[in-house]
């Protein structure tokens, strides 16, 4: 359902009351033309050079690591659709984050993307309640312009399947894939002319995600709950009460 609703939101947009818009009722309200077909008349492709202030990755020197410091993100920390596990992160020092910042200057409203080895494309954006950290070369960072487009939408249109596509596209690999910095600012994505509608869109879906969010923890107590019970009774730790009938039955 997420996956479908990605789609019909990033290619149909929504109307003024907050509803999709439907290309076969009211064809109007669309535009040919595109790289990828049919879009909102009120929208336009646009590359994510054009939508953005900075994309920029940290030199590719190996980091030293150290056991107090700063944190190191790398694609290794990324987990489920949004998390960051930063307890897991490896550190360095204060002056080798200072030397990073030159270049990936990360801050609240930032985007980090995977863009080199297996699982390139993956997206975070960078929140208020994050700590301080630096990335590993195999992530860049993107800050979009926000006059132009906002830090949620963008995350999400770059999610979508075209975008995707696009970076698989766009990969240059003699044995780890390696997405280069050039081939991310040419991703063409597209963008609602109305701030309005682009945060509309990303409300929807982010809410669509937290619902995600509370059925896996919900997911996640039922299968500690079965793993509990699952010892008791298997030790005998549990008696499980046996009737009259159920022993004359055996």
């Amino acid at each position: 359902m997420k996956a479908g609703l990605l789609n019909d939101l990033l290619t149909r947009g929504l109307d003024r009351d907050g509803k999709l818009r439907d290309p076969v009722r009211h064809p109007e309200q669309f535009k040919d033309g595109s790289p990828f077909g049919l879009i909102p008349s009120d929208w336009d492709y646009k590359t994510l050079k054009n939508v953005t202030l900075k994309v920029a990755d940290r030199d590719h020197t190996t980091p030293i690591y150290v056991e107090e410091g700063v944190l190191m993100v790398s694609p290794l920390n990324f987990f489920g659709d949004e998390g960051i596990d930063f307890a897991a992160c490896k550190r360095i020092t204060q002056g080798a984050h200072n030397i990073n910042r030159k270049k990936t200057d990360i801050q609240t409203d930032d985007i980090i993307i995977h863009r080199i080895g297996a699982g390139l494309g993956r997206v975070r954006l960078v929140t208020p309640e994050m700590p301080d950290f630096s990335i590993l070369h195999s992530l860049a960072m993107i800050r979009p312009e926000k006059e132009k487009i906002t830090s949620s939408y963008l995350l999400w249109a770059l999610r979508v399947h075209r975008a995707q596509r696009q970076m698989q596209l766009g990969t240059q690999s003699i044995g780890v894939p390696d997405l280069g910095l050039d081939k991310i600012e040419q991703l063409l994505l597209p963008v609602p002319r109305s701030k309005v509608e682009q945060q509309q869109i990303a409300h929807t879906l982010n809410s669509h995600q937290d619902i995600i969010h509370a059925e896996e923890a919900k997911r996640d107590k039922l299968i500690q709950i079965k793993k509990g019970l699952m010892h008791d009774l298997l030790t005998g730790r549990v008696r499980v009460p046996v009737t009259r009938s159920e022993v004359v039955a055996v």
